[in-house]
């Protein structure tokens, strides 16, 4: 069975979430690799109306909606996974413009681990399930001023509120043995340039294991 790689790239808002996607999925095409995407699975819903603020009428409960991004993230996984397994390439990654996780930067520990459970997935499972994931920092942290809500319908938090969320989603991938947050303590391509850097390493490592396994045959 071939080894199909699965990277989280998460943070909070406007942090450069889709700027980083495209360079890492860029880096991993040009090693020969395979790469299949998995979009924002809350911006989807919202950007269909599915939202949960707004209106009391049409308002999703809170917990109710992220129930919604679970179902529907697991679903879009699944399907990458099959179309991994059956991808002439033997070099498969899947790239996730945020990860299960990060239903917990929402809502509580325990709600999230009822979510999980009626789903039949423990947090161990999912933290199992990605190989590396990389957390953009929010603008809103030390670059107030690059903070703009205006390039993504579904983005309406506060700096204050982006703030929070960014501190959410850190809490919530805490446990992840190959998490790497990159900070607002640069400039911007500074900051892109410091993400290829650990892709780059993390592809070397991966090509060092597949030698070695090839070897053991």
């Amino acid at each position: 069975m071939k080894k199909i790689l699965r990277i989280v790239i998460t943070g909070g808002p406007c942090g450069g979430k889709t700027t980083a996607l495209n360079r890492v999925s860029k880096l991993f095409e040009e090693e020969g690799y395979t790469v299949f995407l998995v979009s924002e699975t809350a911006t989807e819903l919202i950007l269909d109306h599915i939202k949960p603020f707004g209106d009391d009428l049409d308002r999703i409960p809170l917990i109710e909606f992220q129930k919604l991004v679970l179902i529907n993230q697991l679903s879009k996984e699944k399907i990458r996974d099959y179309a991994a397994e059956v991808c002439q390439n033997d070099k498969v990654v899947i790239i996730c413009d945020r990860g299960i996780l990060d239903n917990r930067a929402y809502i509580t520990h325990k709600e999230f681990e009822q979510l999980a459970l009626e789903q039949g997935i423990t947090e161990q499972e999912i933290l199992d399930r990605y190989q590396l994931v990389l957390h953009m920092t929010t603008a809103a942290k030390g670059k107030e001023q690059a903070y703009i809500l205006s390039n993504n319908e579904a983005r309406t938090e506060t700096i204050n509120e982006a703030i929070e969320v960014d501190d959410r989603t850190i809490n919530a991938w805490y446990n992840h043995p190959n998490r790497y947050i990159f900070e607002n303590d640069c400039d911007f391509p500074e900051k892109m340039r410091r993400v290829e850097v650990i892709v780059k390493n993390f592809i070397k490592k991966e090509k060092q294991q597949e030698q070695a396994r090839k070897l053991i045959k």
